[in-house]
C-alpha cells in the first residue's frame, strides 16, 4: 500500500487557534537560543506601546545549554513590553519581568494546584511558568475581540484543509465558541468539518459546558460542519517541561515526578455529566501515572453511569489523549474499558533524543507504544497535535513505518489514520 498516495484524513487531536496563530505570527520552532532572542528583539522594535508580545514554539532541548531560560534573558532584549513565549508543547511559558509584573507574580506568590512558578535560589520568579500557573499570565493579557479570534481560527482551519476533511479541536474556552459559530454561519460550506471539545481546565470552558448541558441539544452550532462534541480534561503536563506525571522520579531531575492536574472527584463529576449526555470525553495523559489514573477514572465513571437510570441511555466515547508512557499492565485495561488511544506519532521524532534522559532505559520501553497498543487490540487513532507538530498526516505515517523501535507496517499506519466512523 502506498501511503504517499493522495488521501484525505481526519486529524483526531489538534488545536485550530494555536495552529492559526503560528500561521499569522512569527514562530519559534527549530530556533536556537540566540535566534529566539534575535526574533524577540526584532519584534520589540515593531511593537506598539501596551501590546503584549506572545510567540510560540521554543524548545530548550534543541539548544546547546538545555537548562530552562530566565526572565533576565528576555529583559536584555525587550525590557519594556510584556513578553510571554509559549514552549512548543503549550505547557510552559518563558516570561520577562514586565509580563510577571502585569500578572502580579512576585516572590510572595504561591504556585497554584497543578502548576508551578519556578523560583531561583533567592526565591525570585525565574520567568518560567508551568501548566495551571500559566493562567495567571493569560488572565493578565488584553482580551481579544471576536474579529481577531475569527481571523486566527480561519487561518488554522485553512492549514488543516490542505490535508484533511475534518479535525478535532481539542479544548476551547467559552470566548472562542461564539467566534467559531460566527465563522461557520458565514463560511461553513467552505470550511472543513470541526468537532470541538470544551476545555475543562479553563473556568470559562466549564461555564460553557454547564450552559450547554441545560439545552436538549448540546451543540448549538449553526452549520453541520461544526459540532460541539465533548469535553477535554488534563491529568498532567508534558514530558519536555517535566510536567508529565510519573510513578517514579524523573531520571534527570530526582525528586520530581511531574504535575498532577484535576482532582479525582472534580474529574469524576465532569466526566459523569458528559457521559450522561453521550458525549466524547477526552483525557490528556502523558506520564505512566497519569495514564493509569485516567483508566481508573474512566472505570469509575462507567460504573456510576451504569447505576444511573436513564430512559434514553447513550454511549459516551472515552479517549486518552497522547497515551505516551503506558505500563504493560495497563494495556489490557484500555481494551477492557473500550478506551480509544489518540496518539501523535511525530512526538517520537521530536522527543526521542532527550526522552531517554527524562525516563531512563527501562521506562523508555513503555513510551511511544504505537505497536503495543495495536497488538493489544486497543482502538487507536493518530493525530498531529498541531501546532506542536506539523499537520501533515503523511509525516506521522512515515514515523510509524520507519521507527527502529516498535515500528508498524503501512497497513497499520493506514488503520490508525483512518479509524472506523465511530470517532469521526
Amino acid at each position: 500500500m502506498d501511503i504517499h498516495s493522495q488521501r484525505q484524513f481526519i486529524d483526531y487531536h489538534a488545536h485550530t487557534y494555536g495552529t492559526g496563530y503560528k500561521v499569522l505570527y512569527p514562530k519559534l520552532d527549530g530556533l536556537d537560543f540566540a535566534a529566539v532572542l534575535d526574533l524577540v528583539r526584532a519584534n520589540a522594535q515593531k511593537a506598539e506601546a501596551g501590546l503584549w508580545l506572545v510567540l510560540r514554539g521554543w524548545d530548550q532541548n534543541l539548544w546547546e545549554d538545555k537548562r530552562f531560560p530566565t526572565k533576565q534573558h528576555l529583559d536584555s532584549v525587550n525590557p519594556h513590553q510584556p513578553v510571554a513565549l509559549i514552549r512548543i508543547d503549550g505547557h510552559m511559558m518563558w516570561c520577562n519581568s514586565k509580563a510577571l509584573e502585569f500578572a502580579h507574580i512576585t516572590s510572595d506568590i504561591t504556585s497554584p494546584h497543578g502548576g508551578e512558578i519556578q523560583l531561583d535560589d533567592s526565591g525570585e520568579p525565574t520567568g518560567i511558568i508551568i501548566d495551571e500557573a500559566m493562567r495567571l499570565i493569560y488572565d493578565a493579557m488584553p482580551k481579544e475581540d471576536d474579529t481577531s479570534i475569527i481571523r486566527t481560527l480561519r487561518a488554522g482551519l485553512e492549514q488543516f484543509a490542505i490535508h484533511h476533511i475534518g479535525m478535532h479541536d481539542m479544548g476551547i474556552p467559552e470566548e472562542w465558541w461564539e467566534p467559531y459559530k460566527k465563522l461557520y454561519a458565514a463560511e461553513g460550506d467552505a470550511l472543513i468539518k470541526a468537532n470541538v471539545f470544551i476545555d475543562m481546565n479553563k473556568p470559562s470552558g466549564r461555564k460553557l459546558f454547564q450552559e450547554r448541558l441545560k439545552d436538549d441539544t448540546f451543540s448549538d452550532a449553526p452549520h453541520p460542519n461544526l459540532t460541539l462534541v465533548g469535553i477535554k480534561l488534563y491529568l498532567d503536563g508534558a514530558l519536555g517541561s517535566r510536567g508529565a506525571h510519573l510513578f517514579e522520579d524523573y531520571s534527570d531531575d530526582p525528586g520530581n515526578r511531574g504535575l498532577r492536574l484535576t482532582e479525582d472527584e472534580d474529574a469524576l463529576e465532569l466526566m459523569s455529566l458528559a457521559a450522561g449526555r453521550g458525549l466524547q470525553i477526552a483525557i490528556h495523559a502523558i506520564g505512566d501515572a497519569a495514564n493509569s489514573r485516567a483508566l481508573d477514572l474512566i472505570e469509575q465513571t462507567q460504573k456510576r453511569i451504569s447505576l444511573t437510570p436513564n430512559p434514553q441511555p447513550l454511549t459516551p466515547v472515552f479517549r486518552i489523549e497522547h497515551a505516551q508512557i503506558v505500563r504493560s499492565e495497563d494495556l489490557p485495561r484500555f481494551k477492557k474499558l473500550g478506551v480509544w488511544a489518540i496518539i501523535q506519532p511525530q512526538f517520537y521524532t521530536s522527543d526521542h533524543l532527550w526522552a531517554l534522559e527524562r525516563l531512563g532505559p527501562e521506562r523508555m520501553k513503555n513510551a511511544y507504544r504505537a505497536k503495543s497498543l495495536l497488538d493489544a487490540g486497543i482502538k487507536v487513532a493518530a493525530s498531529s497535535d498541531s501546532p506542536v507538530e506539523e499537520a501533515d498526516p503523511l509525516t506521522g505515517m512515515d514515523v510509524l513505518t520507519s521507527r527502529q523501535i516498535e515500528g508498524v507496517n503501512a497497513i497499520m499506519a493506514e488503520r490508525v489514520y483512518n479509524p472506523i466512523i465511530e470517532l469521526s
